[in-house]
């Protein structure tokens, strides 16, 4: 037994060593030798040798010679998903006639591929991506039936890697787009369930692209059929703002308040956006700011903004309402302090104004610019 043993850690190690060699050559663009070295390791039982040469074939579009490899690493890792991922890959790749059963080999590869690994997103993802492709290369020959299957199937299996992996959020929907899929079909997918925090993934990569401008009539038209249009709104606004379209993000916040009109979330949203705009256009902010305290007034964040973008404006008198409104809720919010201090600073009221400078200090004893305020009466 120990005999035994210790000639399968002897192989076990001859395996990994060769394998490590043949990724080295692999990295260095030489591809015989990684060929070699991987043959040496698979020869050794190592299944992940077997796999890469599998990908070497395909890399190579040596068709034959990866269907061979990968029988090869499927014997040595019946338990793993990414040969089957490979096969899929294989049939949607390989020139020639297409048939019934060409077409039910990449099906099979990819529900056996799900099942072998249900918990990984990734070979979710890449399962999906195969299935997209076949519809996209069959769906001609297909019934209308078979085509809306295969593609029911194929975002099953997406909205299952995005729940699995919703920081991947934009790598699945790239591989969407790389399989053929449309925006209804990505917005399909992003929509479902509680996972419409993908939606902002989803608008920022077609902006990226440039597919945003064609794409998103179709987007909001599925956005107001599912009923998620408020959601939508927000996501296409947080989007468009980091790429620093403001008008663009406001206008989306806008369209998504005329379906929700009491939305307060998409009303600080408009209302914060429009604030960023240049001269007279941020005025646009003053009454989405009015209505969000209106509906939230304990939504001291908010009356904080709206009194500084008064101050901004140097219109005093409404902003110290706001100011003192939030310390009055509050007495121990230390940022609106300072911002009263601000206001009556700016109004003349140099005393009142370093009280105000003392309480947001004393809250908040580390802050230097508090202190300095509370020091001098000023910043």
């Amino acid at each position: 037994m120990a005999v035994f043993a210790t000639l399968v850690a002897v192989r076990t190690g001859l395996g990994e060593r060769a394998l490590a060699e043949g990724t080295i050559a692999r990295r260095r663009g030489e591809f015989e030798a990684a060929d070699a070295a991987y043959r040496a390791a698979s020869g050794y039982g190592n299944a992940a040798a077997a796999i890469e040469r599998a990908q070497l074939e395909l890399l190579r579009r040596d068709w034959a010679g990866t269907g061979e490899r990968l029988r090869e690493a499927m014997a040595l890792a019946p338990m793993r998903a990414f040969p089957h991922l490979l096969q899929a890959t294989l049939e949607t790749g390989k020139p020639g006639p297409w048939d019934s059963a060409r077409e039910e080999r990449v099906l099979v590869a990819c529900r056996t591929a799900t099942a072998l690994e249900p918990a990984r997103g990734a070979t979710w993802s890449a399962s999906a991506g195969a299935m997209l492709k076949l519809v996209e290369l069959r769906r001609a020959a297909w019934d209308p039936a078979r085509t809306r299957s295969v593609i029911a199937e194929s975002a099953d299996g997406f909205a299952e890697a995005l729940a699995r992996d919703p920081g991947a959020a934009r790598d699945i929907f790239a591989r969407i787009l790389e399989a053929g899929g449309k925006s209804a079909f990505l917005f399909d997918v992003a929509s479902r369930g509680n996972e419409t925090a993908s939606l902002s993934p989803l608008v920022g990569l077609l902006l990226d692209r440039g597919l945003w401008v064609d794409a998103e009539p179709g987007l909001w038209a599925a956005a107001e059929e599912r009923g998620v249009l408020p959601a939508f709104a927000a996501a296409a606004s947080d989007a468009l703002a980091r790429r620093a379209m403001l008008r663009e993000g406001g206008a989306a916040a806008r369209r998504g308040l005329l379906a929700a009109p009491g939305d307060g979330a998409l009303t600080i949203i408009a209302a914060d956006l429009s604030a960023r705009l240049p001269g007279q256009e941020a005025l646009e902010a003053a009454p989405l700011y009015r209505a969000a305290i209106a509906a939230n007034p304990t939504n001291l964040a908010v009356r904080r903004r709206f009194a500084g973008f008064l101050l901004a404006r140097n219109l005093l008198g409404e902003a110290e309402r706001e100011a003192r409104a939030a310390v009055d809720a509050d007495a121990k919010d230390a940022e609106a302090w300072y911002l009263l201090g601000e206001i009556l600073r700016r109004d003349g009221r140099a005393g009142e104004a370093a009280a105000a400078y003392r309480e947001a200090a004393a809250l908040r004893p580390k802050n230097e610019t508090y202190r300095r305020a509370a020091a001098g009466g000023q910043r």
